[in-house]
């Protein structure tokens, strides 16, 4: 399966579908300050860029996370632990399509990513535990 993946026929296909699914997402968290319709241009742009080179593609794709999670991270709440969830996602997949494993640097980034979105969610969860005013 990772071998599909990772394989150049099928590595922009993709790249493609998973910027249309998370650039989707950041339309749907939507903030005031960027609604939904003025996104949808930019993500309109954004999709097709893996055709035109697979780093832009992983770029535009890591950017997204990054964005998704920021703007979860602004709702609160349980939104908080998921934007944690998104960032170690995204460092699970890094070392998934890194293709030299641990001896790839990329695998070790991504290493670093996800263990940073795990730490994310979970001090999120123990944030949103506490009691108000208790510190």
């Amino acid at each position: 399966m990772v071998e599909r993946l990772t394989d150049p026929a099928h590595f922009v296909h993709v790249l493609a579908l998973l910027n249309l699914l998370i650039w989707g997402l950041v339309i749907r968290i939507g903030r005031r300050a960027a609604p939904a319709p003025r996104l949808l241009p930019l993500v309109l742009l954004l999709v097709p860029i893996p055709y035109v080179h697979a780093g832009l593609g992983l770029a535009t794709l890591s950017l997204g996370l990054l964005v998704a999670a920021d703007r979860l991270s602004r709702v609160g709440g349980a939104a908080e632990i998921a934007a944690g969830g998104l960032l170690a996602l995204g460092g699970a997949g890094l070392m998934l399509l890194s293709p030299g494993g641990p001896q790839d640097r990329t695998w070790w980034i991504g290493l670093g990513t996800a263990a940073f979105g795990v730490m994310a969610a979970l001090l999120a969860g123990l944030w949103n535990r506490r009691a108000p005013g208790s510190g």
